[in-house]
């Protein structure tokens, strides 16, 4: 494994030219990518892309070309965080809807519409929170 990496949470396995870490949100695969170098006196250069494999099937393919694995390995980091962040959030608000609608059925059927209305419009607040997290 290269020095280069940083103490990131990933254990990287090294297998050619890609370096490959499992992780609870899925795969980050770092390829290593020889490409001649336009600069005078430099015989070449290596350059990293990055593909996300997320548990969810979802693929990332980061478009962008790192020049270290050190940075591939840190933008692997930031995007399973927000990965994480979101799915956190998301298993949150499900959560908070479950409890308004357990709510709603255990009010019982003489239960006054303003009362009701009132459920109705925290569930409204709840969810304009979630949408306003990035």
């Amino acid at each position: 494994m290269s020095d280069e990496f940083s103490d990131l949470p990933f254990n990287w396995v090294n297998n050619g030219n890609e370096y490959i870490a499992e992780t609870p949100y899925g795969r980050a695969i770092i390829t290593e990518i020889e490409e001649s170098s336009t600069r005078k006196f430099n015989f070449g250069t290596h350059s990293y892309r990055l593909r996300l494999e997320y548990v969810n099937d979802e693929v990332e393919n980061v478009y962008q070309i790192f020049d270290s694995l050190s940075i591939a390995e840190g933008q692997a980091f930031l995007s399973f965080q927000i990965y994480d962040s979101k799915h956190r959030e998301q298993s949150e608000l499900k959560g908070l809807l479950a409890t308004l609608d357990l709510c709603r059925q255990s009010l019982p059927p003489e239960t006054k519409d303003e009362n009701l209305k009132r459920i109705d419009r925290i569930e409204l607040i709840v969810k304009k929170h979630f949408e306003q997290i990035p």
